[in-house]
């Protein structure tokens, strides 16, 4: 989603306006689609969130994403469990629950991103997701790139929010 209306990540131009869920529009610096050989980095496989990821519509359609990819649990869901106003959960901790699966017979991938000036919270297919994820993951850590968008989940309180959807 962009001010002129939704677009696709790989239509989004170095300097296009990028809409936050947390700030202003960032203007995106520069595209990141990524060739990645899922055989050389183990937690990128390709994984599909469907359009009723965790029972609900939170998608406007099924979305992929990598299984570092973090996504902002339902909203209020973070503050009655955690007094946390946002929270992201890593896609990874999504295997299992609601049909989420991790597709791995895949030899290569090609991840759509732009970098924006911070780590940000933005809209994809309906679905708040933070970005850099996937360059954090290349990078081998976040050295550089800065801190979260929010918090995120640790697998133990990933698991115990994903009961408490079920």
């Amino acid at each position: 989603m962009t001010p002129s209306g939704t677009r696709a990540v790989e239509d989004i131009t170095v300097s296009d306006l990028v809409p936050t869920k947390d700030n202003r529009p960032r203007r995106a610096l520069r595209p990141g689609d990524k060739a990645v050989n899922v055989a050389d980095y183990s937690d990128l496989d390709p994984m599909l969130l469907p359009s009723n990821y965790l029972g609900h519509n939170c998608t406007s359609r099924d979305l992929w994403v990598s299984r570092n990819h973090r996504t902002l649990i339902p909203a209020g869901l973070a503050e009655i469990l955690f007094e946390e106003e946002k929270l992201l959960i890593p896609a990874k901790y999504l295997i299992g629950h609601s049909g989420i699966a991790a597709v791995e017979d895949v030899a290569e991938v090609v991840y759509g991103h732009r970098t924006l000036h911070l780590n940000e919270t933005v809209i994809s297919n309906g679905l708040a997701c933070e970005t850099l994820t996937l360059f954090l993951a290349l990078a081998g850590g976040s050295e550089g790139y800065g801190e979260t968008a929010h918090l995120c989940l640790r697998q133990f309180k990933a698991e115990l929010t994903l009961d408490i959807l079920s």
